[in-house]
Formats: C-alpha cells, sequence, structure tokens
C-alpha cells in the first residue's frame, strides 16, 4: 500500500494536480499520543537514544511504524492510531544465546513458564474483553538448541474465539518477550453481540446435514498405509465449509461466498521437458553388464513419429490442428516400464491451447492426457450431464473395456469451466472401490476428451459386504468426532468501492466482516467409520509428550523423565534401568538428542543408526559392535568426544582425578575422566572409587546425559 500511494502521489506531481502541499499538523500530535501509549504498555524507558516514528495507511485504517534504537538494543512496533499493538520485536545484543551443540543444552525454563511470562504480557497489550488462549505444544523448544519459545494462540473477545491468531516468542534466559504478532485482524463493520438467538442443538443438526459420508472399499488405514485387503468403510466426502448465523439460525456457504466474491485469475502452468528421438542400438562391445542391461530396456521401444500417429489416431483426443513439440521418453526404475511424454501446441497467444499426453512407449497406450488453455469465464457446450456421460464411456469402453466394464460412476464433476469431469470406479459386491479408477474430462463445446488419468492394481482382495451397519448409524459416530462451538467468524463481505476506494482500485473485491456464529470442528482427523462395527476410525499421530516408559514409575527416576520429555532416551517402551549398556543403546541414546528415534524392530533400523553414528562421529565402521557392554570409562568417552572435548582429553600428563581409584583408570582414559568429573558429570561410589572397568548400566548413562544437558 505504500507503495500504492507513492505510486500515485508521483503521478499527481507529474501531471501537475498537486501544485501546493498543505502541511498535516496533527500528524506529530498523533504520533505523540499513540508513542505514549504504547511506551505504557510495553514499559519502554527513556534509555533510547533515537527514536522515529511513520504513519501508513493500508486502505481500511492508518497505522504506526515506531522505532526505538540504542547501543545494542533496538524495538520496533505497528499499532493502530488508538494504540493498539499489531507487531512488536525487541533485538538486543546482550542475549546469551545457545550455540548448536551436541548433545545440547536443556532449556533453563519451563514452557509452563514462558506460556505465563506471554500472558503477563497479553495483559498489557490486549484491549479490555479480550484474551488469548494459546495452543498445546506449539513450542520450539523441542527439538533443542534453541534460545525461545514459540507460542501459538486465538484470541478470545467476550470469551468467545475470534479469527484474529497471537503469536509470541519467549527467551528462554530471561523469560522476556521479545516477539509479538496479532494477525489476521483486518474486518469491517461492528462486532456483533456475543448472545446467540440459536440454540447450539439446532445449530449442530443443520451442520450435521452438510456432511456427506459414502460407502466404498478402501485399503488405507490410520498410518496412511495401504493394506493388501479392501474393507467396507464409510468415508467422508469433500463438502462446502459451512456454519450457523447465531442470530438468523441460518447455514452460510462461506466456500461459496469465496466462489462468489474471489476473482479466479489463476491458470495452469504447466510445461514438459526438451525432447529428443531415441538414440540408436546399445553396441555389443564396450558395455558392462550393467550398461547393457541399461540399454535393453529400450528394446522395441517406438519412435516419437509413431507413437504421434498412435495419438492422433484416436480421434477422441482432439488433437486435430495441433503440432507435437517436444517427447520425452522415462524410464521406471523399479517397474522397468519405459514411459513417453508428449507436448503438443495449438494457436498462439491467449488463444493458445497444450495438450500433455503420457503414453507405454513400446505399445503407445495412452496412460494419462491433460489439456490446458484459456479457460471460458461461463461453462458452455452442449456436452454437459448425459452427454457428457455418453462420451466419457465410450471412450473408456472403446480403450479400457475389461477393466472398464468391472467400473461403476463414482463422481460427476460439472463445476469446471472447460469439461466435465467423471470419474469411474472398480465395483465389487455393489460397492465402488475409487483406488482403482479413471478419470475422464470432457470438452464442454466439442465433446473430445480433454483428461485422462487411471489408477489401477490387481493385487487387492475384498471383504465381504454382510451385516453392514446404516447411513444415518454411521453419520452419528462420523459426527460425533465433531464438536459444534460458538465464536466469532469472518465472513467475505463485497466490498463498497465509496468507502473503501483504495482496495477497490487495487483489485480487492471483497473484506471480512465477524459474525457471530457456530461451526464444527473436529477433535481428531476421522477418516471413515468402520461398515461393520460402526466405529470411528481416527489417523494416528505420534504423541506430542515424549518418550514412554511402561516398565517403571518414573517419579524414581527423575532424570529419565525430565529426558524423556524432550523425546530424549531409549525406544521400545521400557527404560530397563539396570540393565546392561550396549554400544546400541548408548549410540541410540546420545541421537535421540537430536532428534534421531531409531527404531530397534525396523528391518534396517541397525544401519541407519549406525550410518548416523557415523555422520555424527561418534565412532568409525570398524568400531561397530551393538552388543559389546559399555564400561563406565567407555561411557564417558564417548560423551566428552560428542561434546568436542576429545582432543584436549588427550592432551598427556596434566590431568588428575578425586577418585581413590584413579591408578585403575588407563592414562590414556584420565583426561577423559577427569574432565567429565571437573564438570560434575560422575561421581565416586560410597569408596569414592570411579571403577573405569565395571560395565555402565542404562540408568547410567541417562543420569551421566542428563547431568551434562543440564550444566
Amino acid at each position: 500500500m505504500k507503495r500504492l500511494i507513492a505510486s500515485m502521489l508521483a503521478a499527481c506531481l507529474a501531471t501537475g494536480v498537486v501544485a501546493a502541499a498543505e502541511p498535516d499538523t496533527t500528524q506529530n500530535a498523533q504520533l505523540e499520543a499513540v508513542t505514549r501509549s504504547v511506551k505504557a504498555q510495553l514499559d519502554i524507558g527513556d534509555q533510547y537514544t533515537d527514536f522515529y516514528g511513520q504513519l501508513d495507511d493500508d486502505g481500511l485504517e492508518p497505522y504506526w511504524n515506531l522505532q526505538w534504537e540504542a547501543p545494542g538494543d533496538r524495538i520496533g512496533v505497528e499499532a493502530s492510531q488508538d494504540g493498539v499493538i499489531r507487531w512488536y520485536s525487541r533485538n538486543t545484543d546482550s542475549i546469551a544465546r545457545y550455540e548448536d551443540d551436541f548433545p545440547p543444552q536443556l532449556p533453563k525454563v519451563t514452557r509452563e513458564q514462558a506460556q505465563a511470562a506471554a500472558q503477563a504480557f497479553a495483559k498489557r497489550v490486549l484491549k479490555s474483553g479480550e484474551a488469548v488462549v494459546f495452543e498445546e505444544n506449539t513450542d520450539s523448544a523441542r527439538p533443542l538448541n534453541t534460545d525461545s519459545f514459540y507460542l501459538y494462540g486465538t484470541l478470545y473477545y467476550n470469551g468467545l474465539p475470534t479469527p484474529v491468531s497471537i503469536s509470541m516468542s519467549v527467551r528462554t534466559s530471561n523469560l522476556e518477550v521479545y516477539r509479538y504478532s496479532r494477525n489476521a485482524d483486518k474486518r469491517v463493520g461492528a462486532i456483533p453481540s456475543k448472545t446467540p438467538s440459536v440454540r447450539q442443538a439446532d445449530a449442530a443438526a443443520l451442520l450435521r446435514g452438510t456432511r456427506k459420508l459414502q460407502l466404498v472399499y478402501t485399503t488405507q488405514a490410520g498410518d496412511g498405509k495401504p493394506s493388501g485387503k479392501a474393507v467396507l468403510r464409510y468415508v467422508p466426502e469433500d463438502v462446502d465449509n459451512f456454519i450457523v448465523d447465531a442470530q438468523s439460525g441460518k447455514l452460510v456457504n462461506l466456500t461459496a461466498l469465496m466462489e462468489q466474491l474471489a476473482r479466479n485469475g489463476a491458470t495452469a502452468d504447466a510445461s514438459a521437458g526438451d525432447g529428443g528421438t531415441m538414440s540408436g542400438a546399445a553396441k555389443e562391445q564396450g558395455l558392462s553388464e550393467a550398461e547393457q542391461q541399461g540399454a535393453d530396456l529400450l528394446r522395441d521401444v517406438l519412435s516419437k513419429e509413431a507413437l504421434d500417429q498412435k495419438l492422433r489416431a484416436m480421434g477422441e483426443l482432439g488433437l486435430s490442428g495441433f503440432q507435437m513439440m517436444n517427447a520425452s521418453y522415462q524410464v521406471n526404475r523399479e517397474s522397468k516400464d519405459v514411459s513417453c511424454y508428449l507436448s503438443y501446441t495449438k494457436g498462439s497467444g491467449e488463444a493458445q491451447a497444450h495438450k500433455y499426453a503420457s503414453v507405454d512407449a513400446k505399445t503407445g497406450a495412452l496412460q494419462s492426457l491433460y489439456t490446458y488453455g484459456e479457460t471460458p469465464e461461463k461453462p458452455a457446450g452442449r456436452y454437459t450431464g448425459e452427454a457428457a456421460q455418453t462420451q466419457a464411456e465410450a471412450f473408456l469402453a472403446k480403450y479400457e473395456s475389461e477393466r472398464f466394464a468391472k467400473t461403476g460412476l463414482y463422481k460427476s464433476d460439472e463445476g469446471d469451466n472447460r469439461a466435465v469431469n467423471l470419474v469411474y470406479a472398480q465395483q465389487e459386491n455393489g460397492y465402488l472401490f475409487p483406488e482403482n479408477q479413471y478419470t475422464v474430462g470432457i470438452n464442454r463445446e466439442n465433446g473430445t476428451v480433454e483428461r485422462f488419468t487411471s489408477s489401477w492394481t490387481e493385487e487387492v482382495t475384498f471383504d465381504d459386504a454382510q451385516n453392514l451397519i446404516g447411513a444415518d448409524q454411521a453419520m452419528d459416530a462420523y459426527f460425533g468426532s465433531f464438536t459444534v462451538t460458538l465464536g466469532y467468524i469472518a465472513v467475505p463481505v463485497k466490498i463498497d468501492p465509496n468507502i473503501y476506494p483504495q482496495y477497490a482500485k487495487a483489485g480487492y473485491t471483497y473484506l471480512y466482516e465477524w459474525r457471530l456464529g457456530y461451526q464444527a470442528e473436529q477433535d481428531g482427523r476421522c477418516y471413515g467409520v468402520d461398515a461393520k462395527t460402526g466405529e470411528a476410525l481416527f489417523i494416528k499421530t505420534a504423541k506430542a509428550e515424549g518418550l514412554q516408559y511402561g516398565d517403571v514409575d518414573l517419579a524414581k527416576y527423575p532424570q529419565a523423565a525430565t529426558l524423556a520429555n524432550y523425546g530424549i532416551g531409549f525406544a521400545g517402551g521400557t527404560l530397563q534401568p539396570q540393565k546392561q549398556l550396549t554400544q546400541a543403546d548408548l549410540l541410540a541414546l546420545l541421537l535421540s538428542t537430536d532428534g534421531y528415534s531409531y527404531d530397534p524392530e525396523a528391518e534396517k533400523g541397525l544401519d541407519q543408526l549406525y550410518e548416523a553414528a557415523y555422520s555424527r562421529g561418534l565412532l568409525t565402521r570398524t568400531e561397530r559392535a551393538p552388543e559389546a557392554a559399555v564400561t563406565r570409562t567407555g561411557l564417558v568417552k564417548m560423551l566428552i568426544s560428542a561434546a568436542g572435548y576429545g582432543k584436549a582429553a588427550e592432551l598427556p600428563g596434566i590431568y588428575r582425578t578425586t577418585f581413590t581409584d584413579e591408578t585403575a583408570i588407563p592414562a590414556a582414559d584420565i583426561g577423559y575422566v577427569a574432565i567429565a568429573q571437573g564438570m560434575g558429570l560422575v561421581r565416586g561410589d560410597e569408596k569414592g572409587r570411579f571403577q573405569p572397568g565395571d560395565a555402565a548400566t542404562r540408568e547410567q548413562a541417562i543420569i551421566v546425559l542428563y547431568n551434562y544437558m543440564s550444566r
């Protein structure tokens, strides 16, 4: 907006419209007022040697950019004319920051302490009736090696959530809020009353009716990994975003409002890589076995001219008048299949159209087709509804007859101004299996195929279709995963160019008003309902609370409990504190401080663990011995070396310890033990002994690491 105002002023000056400018005598008074307000809210003292304020106007309301500066200390603020702080940042040179060390240090303060400091800051800068509710586990102190906690939350007004978000960064060194942002605060109109005229139960019934489920076969599980067996499940369909106006009781389709108000000027931008003719057959001599095998993959591959002829023979694709531009061949390394990607162009300028086809390079069978070009502003043509469906089914019956005979119509999308898209999915026992499907797009005007994609695998077995629950029972289970909440919701409204001329001139068509309304928010990510048990199914997510140990009472192991809260420790669900420490255990423990999670059950988990250890320099490949017992000296040596003190520890003749069995410590290791003792990582037993040759336990490794990270 600053650039817009500047350009408008420059244009006026260039044409001589502005002969003389009257000074704005009120700006200095406004700046003085907003500065006093901001200083009081942020408790800014008089130690700053430089200050300036700058008035900006975004078309809705003016706002101030304020800057305070002193040697090593800078504050920046964006505030409205009535002193509401939108953004705040403070940078000081004296704040100590954590280095990117390994293993890292534990934060000196807790997230709860940081959140308390943030709430105290919020009370100073938020307006009357406002509060912030922070989301859980949004801090950035996990992973470690950070100097701050990041907190993110929602602004509440009159006790109700609003579209405004609040974020803060709090230093772990002194609990100072050094960054604050109040986002998405643009709106028009007054804030509605907080008292609804519609009951929550009535709103919930309306919102429930906007949700849709479809009974289909699927192999997808909660972890996102497909299984080999397809089961029947009620799955949610994509629906528009609805709210219920809490005063009128009417459904409001936010998605439709946005589509109606926003200009959709985006165009698809696709390009194909430069192609060329296939090289000749590989020479029989001078190739290695691997090279010959690679060359053999291209045997019987058709030329781009031959493939072009096969595509043009498919009159349904509408390639008449299109010129082939290039072709690119690609080998699938897993299946060894070869595909060819051909691009076509027709016309010029704004009327130019493009088609991109993928074919089997040996047979010419169509794999996919996409068409791009100027999109009509309004849907037109005679190929809609049944006419488009007839064209699509005739195309599939001709070129994909065997599989198409096993399908049924899954979706028909009339929303595309250029084409009607139809999706056909495999059908078993009377139910669709959308993971095996064809998509065909039919041009509305001439009935040609604009789009074609397929996804199909034969290696699927299907569960029987017996004893299924009804659709109402499934919807009850699915909608039970939602909570209907009352709050202030941003609703787009058309711009009045007489009130907001700057926005209208800049091309904006809508702004937002706040409306009191109900919306349905999902308590978890429910991806469907089991059609036989009626159970609502949720996507599995990693637990945010860190590692869990089921074999011990962690209250008896406070060091292990603290580290586990940050995801540091032993994977597998058991601490086994008295178990003898192995080399693999120690590596997994140290690397967990770096965010690495070792899965001992994974097929290549151990190899991956050691690769990570090699990259960190924890040991060499010749030292690999996963089951080898680690001594107390070995534990100390690896930690001290990982921390970067290895070279210093190897300086001869300068180290002593206070352990009573110091003479039992090998001379080559005395430096490591002495440094560990000096840093408070290890202590002697009741007789003051270090016992260097004894096997270390997993509990001892946890304690030594905790001592290092909390130093």
